[in-house]
Order: structure tokens, then C-alpha cells, then sequence
């Protein structure tokens, strides 16, 4: 098999083969070239000088092209450009070190990919290439421009969870997203609905800052509340009203036995990481009844927004779960009498690990100090 069959309108000079790599040095076969600013052909040649191409592997071995490129005089009296340097564009682009093949592979990756896993992948192909080399390729990929949508839909997404959120748009016809905004505000929805007056359809979610911007931005299109929101928010309700309407444990009533009425539940006092908890629950309560906004005051105590919701409608303290049976129970006795005696956590789990207890330090720590 000839290097035709791979490389047309390439000569093989000479090849080399080590345990690592195969190195082919070429030259290119056509005798004049193009001047890439007047673009007339040129055949007289200024200079020769060699550069390395890498190319796509094989037999799992890296391949590296050690082109003898040539440097053509423009004898256009027309052009400015007096000398140029032969440029195979079916092959790679000026001042490119990749083969554009190669290039579409690793684009590939890059795009199917997170870059770190990209970038392990590659050295399995024998392609070593850097997690920042996937994210440049990533950056310079040009975005295709945006066609007249009909239908959208659009949602918002987190730039970092809990703080900062912008919103995604996407064409439900192609399936594909089409504009990523900085905000998920009014202003921000209606400014980049108004290029876009072939809208028809808009899927969204409740969100009433979406309602209002597709109403200001595109006021004839027809907004629909998504499937998967639907049955999100349906679910949670579900949820909600059966926590409310039914304990955790549901009790088996006892019957009366011999006229004696059976002894009534014996109420629970908080402990004291309820009362923690409680007290945690009236401070953020606090906090939203004198005006602070729900963002200031996740910040403050590092809750989810979700938690922030709960704790803001409960009346009483919630009721917990009492635990079932722990791992450390068959040892309860002599973990009783260490912590009589003072004894730290690290000794009383070197103690209990001889008779037996299989779980981790830090299991047996949250059960006692919880």
C-alpha cells in the first residue's frame, strides 16, 4: 500500500518507526501554489523549510508529519504580499499543528466530554492532549448564527447553585439550545425575545418573571407551562400533603383489654439537637419577617433554598423521626459505662471495635455527639 492511499499529492521521503511513534517526512507533489492574498498561482519557489504536523494515530502509535513546506515568491505586480508559504487547506489551516481531521476528533471529545475526562480518553488513544487544549478548542469553535425560532422553550439553570442562576433557551423544533442569557430577570427575557419576532410557542415553567417577559417581549405568542414541570410541582404537592396528613409510623390501635383503656403515647420532649434546630428555624423565620430577602438570608445561614421554604411555613417544631435500631446497639451498655467515665470517642471506639462493631469512626461520632 502506497502513501497515496492516505496522503494524496504528498511525496514520502523517508519514514522512521520507534516504540512511541511513526514519523513520515513529506513534500507536497503540486507545482505552484496559490498566494493566499491575490490568490493567482505561483510556481517560483523562495525557500524551503521544514514543520511537524501531528495526524490521527495508527496501529495506536502517534503520527507526526515532518513537512518539507515551501515559501513562493507573488510575482503579481498587483499584490502587496511578495512571499507566501504553501497552504494545504484540505489538510490543516495556517499555523495549525494538527491535522484537521485530528482537530475534528479531538473536537469530538471535547464537546462528548468534560475536559478532564477528555483529556484521559486521549492518552487511551495515544493522543496526549491537556484538559486546557479541550477547552481552547472548545472556545474557538464558532457558534452557528441563530435561525428564526417558532418554537421555544426556556428554563433556568445554575451558575453556581443557590446564588446565581441565568437562563437557557432552546429550539424545540431542532432540539438543540440557542441562547444562554446572563439572568433569569424580566428586562433580560424581553430584550432577546424582541429580535426574535418568529416566535410562535413558549414553553416555560411558573416563574412569573418568565410569564411577564414573554409578555412584554413577544405579546402574540402563546405560553405553555411545560410536561415536566407539571408533574414535577404535582408531585411535590403529593408529597407535601401525605407528610401532613400521615405520620411516618402509622400506629396500630390496641384493643381495650378487661375494661382498661390502653396507655395513652408519652410525649417526647425536645432534644437537644430539636431545640437546635427549632431555634435555627425562629431565627430565619426572624429574618424574613423584617424584610430581608430570601438570597441575604441563605447566605447568612447556609441553607437551600428548598429549606428556606419549609422552615418559613412551619408553625411548631417538626417532629422527627425517631431512629430505629443503630449498628452500635449491641454495644449500648459499655458505651453507657465509657461515657460515665469520660472516656473520648477514639477509645470508646477502639473498645467496641474488639467486640465486634464493623462500622466506620465517624459513624459511631455522629451518634454520639448528634
Amino acid at each position: 500500500m502506497e502513501l497515496q492511499t492516505f496522503y494524496k499529492d504528498w511525496k514520502l521521503l523517508f519514514y522512521s518507526v520507534d516504540r512511541s511513534c511513526v514519523k513520515l517526512y513529506i513534500q507536497s507533489q503540486q507545482k505552484s501554489n496559490l498566494c493566499p492574498s491575490c490568490n493567482m498561482p505561483s510556481s517560483r519557489v523562495h525557500s524551503r523549510y521544514w514543520r511537524v504536523i501531528q495526524d490521527i494515530t495508527i496501529l495506536s502509535l502517534q503520527v507526526f508529519l515532518h513537512v518539507r513546506a515551501r515559501k513562493f515568491f507573488c510575482d503579481h505586480s498587483a499584490c502587496s504580499q511578495r512571499i507566501f508559504t504553501e497552504r494545504p487547506s484540505d489538510w490543516w489551516p495556517p499555523y495549525a499543528r494538527r491535522t484537521n481531521r485530528l482537530t475534528t476528533f479531538l473536537k469530538h471529545l471535547a464537546f462528548s466530554l468534560s475536559a478532564e475526562t477528555a483529556s484521559k480518553v486521549s492518552k487511551q488513544y495515544g493522543i496526549p492532549t491537556s484538559a486546557d487544549s479541550f477547552l481552547y478548542l472548545i472556545r474557538k469553535e464558532e457558534i452557528p448564527p441563530i435561525t428564526q425560532p417558532v418554537i421555544i422553550g426556556i428554563d433556568d439553570w445554575a451558575m453556581k447553585k443557590g446564588q446565581r442562576y441565568g437562563s437557557i433557551v432552546c429550539d424545540l423544533q431542532t432540539q438543540k439550545p440557542i441562547a444562554l442569557l446572563e439572568n433569569r430577570t424580566v428586562q433580560e427575557v424581553s430584550n432577546w425575545l424582541r429580535k426574535y419576532p418568529s416566535i410562535q410557542v413558549v414553553t416555560r415553567d411558573g416563574s412569573t418573571e418568565y410569564a411577564k417577559g414573554i409578555r412584554e417581549g413577544c405579546p402574540h405568542a402563546v405560553q405553555i407551562t411545560d410536561r415536566w414541570h407539571l408533574f414535577h410541582n404535582l408531585t411535590q404537592k403529593v408529597e407535601q400533603f401525605l407528610k401532613k396528613s400521615f405520620p411516618r409510623h402509622i400506629s396500630i390501635g390496641v384493643a381495650e383489654l378487661d375494661g382498661h383503656r390502653p396507655s395513652r403515647q408519652k410525649y417526647h420532649p425536645l432534644t437537644a439537637s430539636e431545640k437546635r434546630k427549632w431555634e435555627l428555624i425562629q431565627q430565619v423565620q426572624l429574618r424574613y419577617k423584617e424584610g430581608q430577602r430570601k438570597a441575604d438570608i441563605i447566605r447568612e445561614f447556609c441553607i437551600d433554598r428548598k429549606t428556606l421554604d419549609k422552615y418559613l411555613q412551619l408553625k411548631k417544631p417538626p417532629k422527627h423521626t425517631r431512629r430505629g435500631r443503630h449498628s452500635a446497639d449491641p454495644c449500648r451498655s459499655e458505651i453507657l459505662e465509657l461515657l460515665q467515665a469520660k472516656a473520648t470517642v477514639q477509645h470508646i471506639f477502639s473498645v467496641i471495635q474488639k467486640q465486634g462493631y464493623d462500622k466506620s469512626f465517624s459513624t459511631l461520632k455522629d451518634l454520639l455527639q448528634g
